[in-house]
């Protein structure tokens, strides 16, 4: 096994130091787990995309994993608490049991006000990937501290998903490069790709698909896709039906092709594939002191994205998960017992419905809010005689403040009565307001405040109606407050787990701790989730 980066180094003496002052929360050292005893393998599967809602209407057709959880698990229907619902803050909320304001994922990219640059979520100005901007621990930081011999290893289609799966020090996280169709890895995490990875690319590769088609799996006796709310928009004169060839009109093999191929339900085979041969080359579960495998399923967003989550392309990526993930659990069945490991299950945001294809109250922004917004720029350097208020998105170029001679939160406030007053949008809440922190009362402005933090957020966060899809074009998204942008599927399956559907409210901040509880690991005074009553009967029966 190769050695991790951080191992090595943090053998060296000031970097301990520099660790033991480090601002993150440690708690107390807790008893040692006793070898053989308990868990030996926890898993975190997330499916990025997999709104409560897509779920439920496929349920009828699931017959493999997800049905496994779904009737063994404790079942519970959550909420991202957060008001800003996008793959990098959701994915780090789930792995930290902190909201988007304490870890500081606020998005997966946003304007760093320090250095005046756009910042992705998982990039370094360096250039490299790594959880540079992961301002807190995670649940595979928990676990090493409590038990230093734990492994923790992460694995997922884009490098956002794997690298804040994995916290700040995992042993290894691997994503899937959209040109090369190869997994990756940073040399936050090891030094040089492994050999084995390499080897293994050489048989596994995405590019073994070239000259294969996307071909639907077959529905179960007796059910139609439609009559599971599965169907194509009438009329769309883009449609092309399942089974598609995938790639260009072109012969070679390429990186056309391993695009195309990057949004077909293979990438995520490719992360169970990898998972595999992670168990094996990092001896996870095989010493009795429980390891972490952390996946993240990627597909059904690339899908949803394009088609929406009522397409057929949606429903065949949810049955291929379906079949992927019960023959994972059969895997770990036959390595550890059904009582050797404990799963969580859940998802990174929720989505909106293509208009086009749920009809009223779901519609698309159009011309007129662009106007409408583009008249608030326009109108402010009217009053203030210089152009170019915004620099990025909402947020306030302050190099314009400081010339103008004005403060951001009283332009703040004049942007803000402007856009009020577009069409589709329900209301504007400025940075001040947010940090002043809202009411209880409030639950619009209280998500959006957990997914606010000065030195990151716009200085203006717009609340359209609901039902309104902020997106021009094709395709759908999922960066709004309302639920379905929000809610989203939680299980949890292991020793100890009462199955049953549980009707308490439940957040995505409290999958971390509760997978903490499972493992004996103590939880950080900070977090925001709490553990979830998974080993009561639902509704105490």
């Amino acid at each position: 096994m190769t050695i991790p980066r951080w191992r090595l180094l943090a053998a060296l003496p000031l970097l301990g130091a520099l660790f033991a002052c480090s601002s993150l929360p440690s708690p107390s050292p807790p008893p040692a787990v006793e070898v053989g005893g308990g868990p030996r393998l926890a898993l975190l599967i997330v499916v990025d995309q997999l709104a409560a809602d897509t779920l439920e209407r496929a349920r009828p057709a699931l017959r493999h994993g997800l049905a496994r959880l779904l009737a063994e698990g404790a079942v519970f229907d959550a909420l991202h608490a957060h008001g800003r619902p996008e793959t990098a803050p959701g994915h780090a909320t789930l792995a930290t049991g902190r909201h988007p304001a304490q870890h500081g994922i606020v998005e997966n990219a946003w304007w760093d006000r320090a250095h005046a640059r756009r910042a992705r979520a998982v990039i370094g100005s360096d250039g490299e990937v790594s959880p540079v901007h992961l301002l807190t621990d995670a649940i595979g930081d928990w676990l090493q501290r409590a038990q230093p011999a734990a492994v923790v290893v992460t694995a997922s289609a884009k490098d956002r998903a794997a690298v804040l799966l994995g916290g700040q020090r995992p042993d290894a996280a691997f994503w899937l490069d959209e040109k090369s169709g190869r997994f990756r890895t940073s040399r936050y995490y090891l030094q040089a790709t492994p050999a084995w990875l390499t080897a293994w690319e050489r048989e596994h590769g995405l590019a073994r698909r070239f000259g294969e088609a996307w071909e639907p799996l077959p529905l179960p006796d007796g059910l139609d896709a439609a009559a599971l709310g599965f169907a194509p928009v009438a009329g769309d004169p883009f449609t092309r039906p399942l089974p598609r060839s995938v790639g260009r009109l072109d012969p070679a093999l390429g990186e056309g092709f391993l695009t195309a191929a990057y949004r077909t339900p293979w990438p995520d085979e490719q992360v169970a594939l990898l998972a595999y041969e992670l168990l094996d080359r990092y001896a996870l579960g095989a010493d009795g002191v429980p390891d972490l495998l952390a996946l993240s399923f990627s597909t059904l967003d690339f899908i949803g994205h394009e088609y929406g989550p009522h397409s057929p392309e949606s429903l065949d990526v949810v049955l291929r998960i379906d079949r992927l993930v019960g023959d994972l659990l059969a895997e770990l069945d036959r390595r550890f017992g059904p009582d050797g490991y404990v799963l969580a299950f859940s998802a990174d945001h929720g989505v909106t419905p293509l208009p086009e294809r749920v009809g009223s109250p779901f519609r698309r922004v159009g011309s007129e809010q662009v106007r409408c917004l583009q008249g608030v720029e326009r109108e402010l350097a009217a009053r203030h005689g210089q152009r170019g208020w915004f620099i990025d998105g909402f947020t306030l170029d302050p190099a314009l403040l400081a010339k103008a001679g004005l403060e951001a939160e009283a332009v703040a406030a004049e942007a803000a009565t402007l856009i009020a007053a577009c069409p589709g949008v329900a209301r504007v809440l400025t940075a001040a307001e947010l940090a002043r922190g809202p009411g209880e009362d409030d639950p619009v402005a209280l998500a959006i405040s957990r997914s606010f933090r000065p030195e990151r957020s716009p200085d203006l966060f717009v609340h359209w109606e609901e039902g309104l899809l902020p997106l021009l074009g094709r395709g759908t998204t999922h960066a709004t407050a309302w639920q379905y942008d929000r809610r989203v599927p939680l299980v949890v399956l292991g020793p100890g787990v009462v199955p049953g559907r549980r009707a308490e409210p439940a957040a995505t901040v409290d999958l971390a701790p509760t997978l903490a509880a499972l493992l004996g690991v103590p939880v950080p005074a900070d977090v925001a989730g709490r553990p979830l009553p998974v080993g009561e009967p639902p509704n105490g029966g």
